[in-house]
């Protein structure tokens, strides 16, 4: 669908309702109350279409004390929860950042595409932001700032290999059946690897 008119028109407004109707949320404002016409206690969006070919209706009420809103008739515990159901992405002028910015909105931005594409990875990025940070935090405990410093985000085909032939869960049961041990903190295993790899010594 192609949706044109003059400036001012209201496409953008077209673009946020179709957002509000399918993720429960507004992508310009967290304050529902915005969302409200003034003057009037509640504001109303519905939706209706077809997901392979099988219909879907949305409706979403908001008023200023909270929001409400059903799937295919059925209420839902909370507004929010239209985005494990439908996939839905906006991009508006004011995010001209993702264009001109640095990498980092960039990347954040496809991580919420993937989120929408496949829900049940949507934490994924934040779970993996929090083990870098981990990772490094213990790399300044053990080794200082200056190697901490050292670290640098670089792709290698070869590593990206490898990875892509590692099985997707992996499961510890007979390695511990051996009598292996794994470590239980980064720390650990930072420790491991300056003794196996470093002989124990760190260059500054």
């Amino acid at each position: 669908m192609l949706v044109v008119g003059r400036n001012g028109s209201g496409k953008t407004n077209l673009l946020e309702s179709l957002h509000v109707g399918t993720q429960g949320f507004s992508p310009r404002t967290r304050v529902d109350g915005q969302l409200v016409r003034f003057g009037t206690e509640e504001a109303r969006v519905a939706v209706a279409g077809r997901r392979a070919e099988v219909p879907v209706e949305v409706e979403l009420r908001l008023a200023r004390s909270g929001k409400r809103a059903t799937l295919n008739g059925a209420r839902l515990r909370a507004a929010e929860q239209l985005r494990t159901e439908l996939a839905t992405l906006v991009f508006t002028p004011d995010r001209l950042a993702l264009v001109k910015g640095g990498p980092a909105a960039r990347r954040a931005y496809f991580d919420r595409t993937l989120g929408r594409i496949s829900p049940s990875r949507a934490a994924l990025p934040a779970e993996y932001g929090a083990a870098v940070g981990q990772r490094n935090a213990a790399l300044r405990r053990i080794a200082g700032d200056k190697v901490a410093a050292r670290i640098r985000r670089e792709s290698d085909p070869l590593v990206a290999r490898i990875v892509a032939g590692w099985p997707r869960r992996f499961d510890p049961r007979r390695a511990l059946a051996l009598g292996f041990r794994g470590e239980t903190s980064f720390d650990d295993i930072i420790r491991v690897h300056i003794d196996d790899e470093l002989s124990g010594k760190i260059v500054n």
